[in-house]
């Protein structure tokens, strides 16, 4: 009997030690098991924050670019169609309008660039005057850029400086050129869509050989919309300078451009804009109807305005 207490007792103490030496065993796999799984996780750590890394440089390195325009052509050709004044001729309207941008945005700044070009010419040639002028005549030249810089104060309102420059392209550039350049503060209530209110301006007006164009010190506003919604892509800008000195140095400037895709990036396109501006229409009293005896008060405000409608192409980043 004692024996057989005595087998038992050292096969409770044989198991025993085999279930400690097991559980040991187990207790290791899982120990190397975690730490197989932190050395994965660790690595994912270190890919995640690689990724938030470039995250970051490409908010505050990277640009959103774009750009789009129209093109608008047509041509036509008369022979002795008598209800007309030319009965032979002709005709041709070649235009188009460019736009680009660059932008850069991030929580504490932001930095918005554009430029708008617009030019036009036309054609007819009296086919029974032999004198005529048959070349192209430029009848439309716009060229506007300018560049918003602001910093932050929370998500709607920055401290801004603008700086505007707006003349003609290939006749006469930079005379007259008109650079607008002042600080205030910019409103972005919505996205895409840009509120600058700027009471410390200067206005410089840059003319050859020319005193009838005058400088002047003033208060900046202009607004900025763009949108793309079902295939049709927007942008307007308006812009104003009250002049402190002369209001009617003043003035005020506004262009559309609407294109509607038809095939990835082209479609049909229509760009259109006024301004008003005294200081052109009494330059245009004095060169062009030799009126000397014009003044800014005298030669009334006259809107200008220009459109073109045709092919339209769109390109952005």
């Amino acid at each position: 009997m004692r024996k057989f207490l005595a087998f038992v007792l050292l096969g409770i103490s044989f198991a025993h030690g085999q279930s400690i030496e097991e559980l040991k065993s187990a207790i290791q796999k899982k120990k190397d098991s975690i730490a197989q799984i932190e050395k994965r996780v660790n690595g994912l750590q270190k890919d995640l924050d690689s990724v938030i890394k470039i995250e970051k440089h490409d908010s505050i390195y990277q640009w959103e670019k774009g750009a789009f325009g129209t093109l608008g052509t047509s041509f036509s050709g008369f022979n002795n169609w008598l209800a007309q004044k030319i009965p032979s001729n002709r005709s041709s309207n070649i235009g188009f309008s460019f736009n680009l941008y660059a932008n850069k945005k991030n929580d504490k700044y932001f930095l918005r660039n554009s430029a708008k070009i617009n030019l036009n010419w036309v054609k007819i040639d009296d086919r029974d005057n032999p004198n005529d002028i048959a070349d192209y005549q430029q009848t439309n030249d716009i060229f506007n850029a300018s560049s918003l810089f602001g910093i932050k104060y929370n998500k709607t309102i920055a401290g801004s400086f603008f700086t505007e420059f707006r003349s003609t392209l290939i006749n006469n550039f930079n005379n007259p050129g008109y650079l607008d350049s002042g600080f205030g503060i910019t409103l972005t209530p919505y996205k895409n869509f840009v509120v600058v209110i700027h009471p410390i301006n200067g206005n410089f007006v840059f003319q050859k050989n020319d005193s009838d164009f005058a400088s002047s010190l003033g208060a900046k506003y202009a607004v900025e919309f763009s949108t793309k919604w079902m295939g049709i892509q927007t942008k307007s800008s308006f812009s104003a300078f009250q002049s402190y000195k002369n209001r009617f140095l003043s003035n005020l400037n506004f262009s559309s451009s609407l294109n509607y895709s038809l095939w990835k990036t082209l479609g049909i396109g229509l760009d259109f804009g006024f301004r008003s501006n005294r200081q052109e229409v009494l330059n245009y009293f004095k060169k062009v109807l030799n009126d000397e005896e014009a003044t800014l008060e005298s030669v009334g405000n006259r809107i200008q305005s220009y459109w073109t409608f045709g092919l339209s192409y769109a390109l952005s980043k």
